[in-house]
């Protein structure tokens, strides 16, 4: 048995919680649902004719949810079975009449999430990327957490299927095929007639589709853009078989590409949770084993009482990885966002490598990264990754992201900065180590990359954990490591638990002992900016 570092060591300690039943404060009618803020204030504040789109959920399940919705007069859009609730449309009438129903739990407004992720202009020409060019310099992301030391090993992350919930995906010709040369001819047409008339099953890794935005559309596509870059970032073959580099961490992995997300990029807290509501129903059928969420939405509550949250937590449970973002909001503390806040997931933060692949010296966290800890004290990201100029997928050029100038990208490549691309490289990785060992957990994937990340240094001190968690990803030493462990022992579902990022500031040293000293108290206290001074 290894000994883990001793950042991981303090990190689990500092993950021990307190789990006990809560019922969150906020008018609540006589054994009637806790209702949330933004409902109370539509209630006080609006006219008779007005509506609202609300989650609403009963501890019996979605269909007494759908009984006292239409009951009351509301109209339901969605079932939400996975969090035990239905997506409604009501007027005031009708939630006045919700909140007094006894069978309820909760009444919340449906949130709007979004994709995390700016797309940067950059002037790629594909000829560059098809072998012409030294790719260590562009595929800079997954060098840097060693996929390439796998690869040569045979582990690819074949047999493994990843769900991307996002904007959408399109086929390009730069994404490749089941084989990891593939097998189309690269021209400068995109449009052209070979690939019309191979359509879809262009991409033979693609095992299924689904479009929750357009529902009952069978075309395949992605008109913002942020779904295919996040999905070339896991999966492409674009490269070099000879060499062993590739666009994409797990290069010959399958994809589900589940579109919750519109052209602008947002959506619906009820639209994300049908797709996850989707992947939850389909994983056997595809070996759905990862699940990638590069989307963000702002807390509006307890991480417990968040919609989006409970179905992530039930995909955990079910048994899947769950990668999400950790957002762009840093470098402030208490920054992290939803469904990043929730102490189950992966939640993933990004680093600027500064396009050197393996030169480790001039790597330091985004700024922009999002960071710990969480409102309820837990200690977030709990790694971190590339998530600066990471070159991938650029879908249609009637793509959102295409049709404004500053985002206009030569050759259907872009770079892209944000969380986003950070948790979609973690995702690639973790199908690589369920390749290898497929007996894994999500509890044991998200072991083995914490306890074997690499600490983070700025100007001779360690960064901060709320700011890098465990550390960064390093791939070989997570395939082989024979450490055991939880990192989310004592954590109970349902339930709202609390963490003890407190006690980080007085046990770690991390090599070199802090010298801040006080406890952290989780007030706004922490003022050591990126490191812990």
């Amino acid at each position: 048995m290894k000994k883990l570092n001793t950042l991981v060591i303090l990190l689990v300690v500092a993950l021990l919680v307190t789990s006990f039943t809560y019922a969150p404060a906020g008018p609540v009618a006589a054994q009637g649902p806790v209702v949330d803020e933004a409902v109370t204030e539509f209630l006080n504040q609006s006219d008779g004719a007005a509506t609202l789109s609300v989650i609403v959920q009963s501890r019996e399940g979605a269909a007494v949810a759908r009984t006292a919705v239409e009951a009351a007069g509301g109209r339901v859009t969605a079932e939400l079975s996975l969090v035990r609730g239905v997506a409604a449309e009501v007027n005031r009438a009708a939630l006045q009449r919700l909140i007094r129903d006894g069978r309820l739990s909760t009444i919340t407004f449906d949130y709007q999430a979004r994709a995390t992720g700016q797309v940067i202009p950059e002037d790629i020409s594909p000829a560059e990327l098809l072998g012409k060019a030294d790719l260590k310099k562009y595929y800079v992301a997954p060098l840097d957490i060693g996929a390439r030391k796998l690869w040569k090993k045979g582990i690819t992350g074949k047999g493994v299927t990843v769900a991307v919930v996002d904007t959408g995906f399109e086929v390009t010709k730069f994404l490749g095929d089941d084989e990891l040369e593939g097998k189309e001819k690269h021209g400068d047409d995109h449009h052209g007639k070979k690939e019309k008339e191979k359509g879809e099953h262009a991409f033979k890794r693609l095992l299924a589709w689904v479009d929750f935005v357009e529902p009952g559309n069978d075309k395949l596509y992605d008109p913002h853009g942020h779904g295919t870059h996040v999905a070339g970032l896991i999966a492409s073959n674009l490269g070099s078989k000879k060499d062993r580099i590739f666009m994409g961490v797990a290069p010959q992995a399958n994809l589900v590409a589940v579109r919750v997300l519109d052209e602008n990029g947002g959506g619906p807290y009820s639209r994300v949770i049908q797709g996850l509501q989707w992947v939850a129903d389909h994983a056997a059928e595809y070996n759905i084993r990862v699940v990638n969420l590069s989307i963000v939405a702002e807390p509006h509550s307890l991480y417990v009482d968040d919609v989006l949250n409970q179905a992530v937590e039930a995909l955990w449970q079910q048994g899947l990885v769950v990668v999400v973002a950790a957002g762009n909001n840093g470098p402030e503390a208490n920054t992290i966002t939803v469904p990043g806040n929730d102490p189950f997931v992966i939640t993933v933060g990004a680093i600027h490598s500064h396009d050197t692949a393996l030169h480790f010296e001039d790597d330091i966290i985004a700024p922009f990264s999002s960071v710990g800890p969480t409102f309820e004290d837990f200690v977030k990201p709990e790694v971190v990754a590339p998530g600066v100029r990471t070159i991938s997928l650029l879908s249609s050029k009637k793509a959102t992201l295409n049709q404004n100038s500053d985002f206009a990208v030569n050759g259907r490549l872009s770079r892209m900065s944000g969380t986003s691309s950070s948790a979609a490289l973690v995702s690639g990785a973790a199908a690589l180590l369920l390749q290898a060992r497929p007996e894994l957990t999500p509890n044991d994937v998200k072991f083995l990359l914490m306890s074997t990340a690499r600490v983070g240094w700025y100007d001779g001190k360690p960064y901060h954990p709320f700011v890098q968690g465990a550390g960064y990803v390093w791939l070989p030493d997570a395939v082989r490591a024979d450490v055991t462990g939880n990192p989310n022992e004592g954590l109970e579902y349902g339930v709202l638990n609390i963490g003890k990022a407190s006690l980080l500031a007085d046990l770690w040293t991390g090599g070199q002992t802090w010298t801040g000293g006080q406890i952290w108290t989780g007030g706004q206290i922490w003022t050591g900016g990126q490191t812990w001074t």
